[in-house]
């Protein structure tokens, strides 16, 4: 993730996040230590209407949150991916409450659930004793 983070203003966002950008953002709020408390995470596929720019104006516009970082990626894959991985490393912290969406015609599977299942598996089959060292 992007260390730096930005105070979630239009001014702000439309100066440092180019238009028709791809890729993750993260929103949240500043401690009294400055430290960044993410509560959502979020992404943006297209790059028409102004792709990551457009998402986190409007989210501005909602003055739910009063800080942002983001993260630009190569491909939709890629976005995807980080967005899982975000979602399975901060749920505890995060507002989102749906795991990502593969993204539409792609049928991506997120390799963290996948990763979650086989370690569960493993477990079952030790507790199980079908495993043997």
């Amino acid at each position: 993730m992007n260390e730096i983070t930005y105070k979630l203003e239009r001014k702000k966002i439309i100066e440092i996040v180019p238009k028709h950008l791809v890729g993750n953002y993260w929103l949240g709020f500043k401690n009294s230590n400055d430290e960044f408390n993410i509560k959502y995470i979020g992404r943006s596929l297209k790059w028409i209407n102004s792709g990551l720019q457009k998402r986190l104006l409007d989210h501005a516009s909602k003055n739910e949150f009063t800080h942002f970082s983001y993260r630009a990626a190569g491909s939709t894959k890629e976005v995807y991916n980080i967005e899982c991985r975000e979602y399975h490393r901060l749920r505890d912290q995060i507002v989102n409450i749906r795991h990502p969406d593969s993204p539409h015609g792609l049928n991506l599977d997120c390799e963290y659930c996948r990763t979650y299942i086989i370690n569960q598996n493993y477990s079952k089959s030790l507790r199980d004793g079908v495993l043997h060292g």
